[in-house]
């Protein structure tokens, strides 16, 4: 594919490769007829010629094809050539989700609202025309130059309009384990729009999060047993900044079984904005609740500030407002593409209205500040056009706790504000490291963080006590508490075999063979031997022909314990006259 750089292929010059997916290549192209940059989606020669998987990649084609919303990448065309079959698709900039996670972790959850409210326009969208996309995923979400979110990858759509097995996507278990819904780790074939908005809350999750609910050390059969049988943990778990409402919808999403889950993107977005509603200020009901109050000038904006209109221009200026937003999520003036034709995003600009101007200063210096949940630039910032009534501040800088407060503009005087952040204090995580002898399963606050294993687990935890539980299907459970402190790396080990070593001597203190019997049953075993022994009670004793054991038979009761034992037993063997 490397060697298709540079040609002309339909008159789509190849400039670069920019990612490879299970269908094939997508390249960066020139369209040399229109001048404009496209994404060219090609199937891999050695898979056209399987006539299934050609059938395939033409649906996606179509399934794309019906899809036209401003949260979804664009298909332009379908093209067959002698170089091979390609997709032309709305070039975007190839940096995912997937790779801002990575880079920054978790993201603040008034940005995965969002977010969250853009990706389930696009996904209940397509959900509308009869596609499911089935392979949600971070990596699938891409963002443009102007930061807004765009769907990709509908390569597993299933068009769920159309039901001929010649004419549908295979139907096959797809997609990525972590995101993947528990009907698709199943392998059903009537995956549904809830398989969707399952892998969207994962999505979300991560997002809220930095992580996904398994671990690493987890195996493939581990975590789909947690996603079919188990329950996905609260995203609390993991961030306790999360507002638990916001919580509670990602559970509801990620919910095993799909009836308890939405059963559309509209209630999930509903659910959303009832929290919003009650988390974020409202705006003046004169306005949508996206009404932009800042005037900006993208050829003038110098450090993040915005420059006030000149106090030498006469009595009354018509502003034209552009809708610019520098949030990852937000939208740049431009085609119409880019504006939401929502009427609930429509800015609505009341000329008889006082403005004010806010100048903000903080400490320490570039910190990020949104107004009304809108990013308006870097301190130190003079913000002005902003309509008399309550507003709301935020500041944020990584390594700093976010700020946040209300502030009344009142006629158009200027207001000051000094923020004062406070540094985020160093989490110190402590360490457990766990593993039961022999296999078993290890359970942590009631949570089975493996299954079946005997290898050693290592979680990292923060401080506190945990209830510890090993367990066995043979020799039962063993628990304990244990308490952990900001730096400690503990270890602990659950033996449920103690080791028995059983030996015999004659009565000139010489090791001698003898028979070994646990409970009266001769073990066809001799001494001198080394035994394991599960929980129970017991009575070991040895015979020998010709000799008299001199000590009664030993009892024992064995337990699982968190230390390995070695249990000696000497009998003594005399000869008999």
């Amino acid at each position: 594919m490397e060697s298709l750089i540079g040609e002309v292929i339909d008159s789509y010059k190849i400039m670069s490769i920019i990612g490879r997916g299970g269908m094939g290549v997508v390249f960066k192209a020139m369209d040399m007829s229109l001048e404009k940059v496209v994404a060219l989606k090609m199937i891999d020669p050695i898979l056209a010629r399987d006539e299934n998987f050609l059938r395939r990649f033409q649906t996606e084609a179509k399934a794309l094809a019906k899809l036209e919303n401003p949260y979804i990448v664009t298909v332009y065309a379908l093209r067959e050539t002698e170089k091979g079959t390609f997709i032309v698709m709305e070039y975007v900039n190839p940096k995912n989700l997937s790779d801002w996670i990575k880079e920054k972790g978790a993201f603040s959850w008034q940005d995965c609202l969002l977010i969250s409210k853009q990706l389930l326009n696009a996904i209940g969208y397509a959900h509308k025309v009869g596609v499911i996309h089935r392979d949600i995923k971070p990596s699938n979400i891409l963002f443009t130059e102007n930061k807004k979110v765009k769907v990709t990858d509908f390569g597993l759509a299933k068009v769920a309009q159309q039901t001929g097995a010649s004419s549908t996507v295979a139907q096959m278990r797809a997609g990525t384990l972590h995101y993947m819904s528990p009907e698709q780790v199943k392998g059903l074939k009537n995956v549904d729009n809830r398989s969707d908005l399952y892998s969207l809350g994962m999505t979300i999750y991560e997002m809220l999060t930095g992580r996904v609910p398994f671990e690493k050390s987890d195996s493939e059969f581990t975590i789909q047993k947690q996603i079919v049988d188990g329950k996905i943990p609260s995203p609390l778990k993991f961030n306790t900044k999360i507002p638990k409402q916001f919580a509670k919808i990602i559970s509801k999403s990620t919910e095993n079984d799909p009836l308890k889950r939405y059963q559309n993107a509209d209630e999930m977005i509903a659910d959303l904005k009832d929290f919003e509603k009650k988390n974020l200020p409202s705006i003046d009901t004169a306005s949508s609740e996206k009404t932009e109050t800042i005037k900006q000038s993208e050829n003038k904006k110098l450090n993040g500030k915005l420059i006030a209109i000149s106090s030498g221009i006469a009595a009354v200026i018509l502003v034209l407002l552009f809708v610019f937003r520098a949030q990852i999520f937000n939208l740049n003036p431009g085609s119409e593409k880019d504006v939401d034709t929502n009427p609930e995003d429509s800015a609505i600009v009341n000329k008889n209205l006082a403005f004010g101007k806010l100048d903000i200063i903080s400490k320490p210096i570039q910190a990020d500040v949104f107004v009304n949940d809108e990013f308006a630039g870097k301190t130190p910032i003079i913000i002005d056009s902003l309509k008399e009534g309550e507003i709301y501040i935020r500041a944020s800088k990584e390594g700093f706790k976010p700020h946040s407060e209300k502030i009344l503009i009142a006629g158009s005087e200027i207001n000051y504000l000094n923020i004062a952040l406070v540094p985020i204090e160093k989490v110190v995580e402590s360490t457990l490291n766990l593993r039961a002898v022999p296999a078993g399963s290890i359970f942590i606050d009631d949570e089975l963080i493996a299954g079946n294993s005997s290898n050693r687990i290592s979680k990292t935890l923060g401080e506190g006590s945990f209830n510890i539980k090993f367990s066995h299907p043979e020799f039962g459970t063993k628990t304990t508490t244990v308490s952990l402190k900001d730096g400690d790396n503990k270890n602990l080990v659950c033996y449920f075999q103690q080791t028995i070593n059983i030996q015999s001597i004659n009565e000139d203190g010489e090791a001698t063979w003898a028979s070994i019997f646990i409970n009266n049953e001769n073990t066809e075993l001799y001494t001198p031997r080394e035994i394991q022994l599960g929980p129970g009670s017991y009575k070991i004793f040895v015979r020998k022909s010709g000799f008299k054991t001199v000590e009664d038979a030993a009892e024992l009761k064995i337990e699982p314990s968190f230390s390995d034992k070695l249990i000696p037993l000497v009998f003594n063997l005399k000869k008999e006259s």
